[in-house]
C-alpha cells in the first residue's frame, strides 16, 4: 500500500449499506506521511481503503474496525461535481 510517490488516494467516495459516502479527508497523523499507507498527511488527501488511519463517514470509528457495513466499494468523483456532494454529506451515484 506505501508508494513514496503517491500523495493521495484517488478514490473520494465509499459504499456502506447500498448508499455512497464522501469519504473522511480530515483525519491524519503526526508526521509527513501516513505511517500505514504513505499518503502525504494534508486536506484534501484521502487515505489509500485499508489504512487504519481512515476514519468512518458514517459513524466516525476507525473505518477498518467499525460496526458499519461496508459493501467493499470504492469509487471516484469528477471535480466539478465534488462541492456539490459535499454539502450533501451523502453522495448518490
Amino acid at each position: 500500500m506505501r508508494d513514496p510517490e503517491t500523495k493521495s488516494c484517488t478514490h473520494q467516495v465509499v459504499k456502506i449499506d447500498g448508499k455512497w459516502h464522501l469519504r473522511n479527508n480530515r483525519y491524519f497523523d503526526d508526521n509527513d506521511r501516513c505511517h500505514d499507507c504513505g499518503i502525504v498527511n494534508a486536506f484534501p488527501n484521502y487515505h489509500h481503503p485499508g489504512c487504519d488511519m481512515e476514519r468512518c463517514p458514517v459513524c466516525g470509528g476507525q473505518a477498518i474496525g467499525c460496526e458499519c457495513n461496508y459493501d467493499g466499494e470504492v469509487g471516484k468523483v469528477e471535480p466539478e461535481d465534488l462541492e456539490h456532494y459535499i454539502k450533501l454529506g451523502e453522495v448518490r451515484v
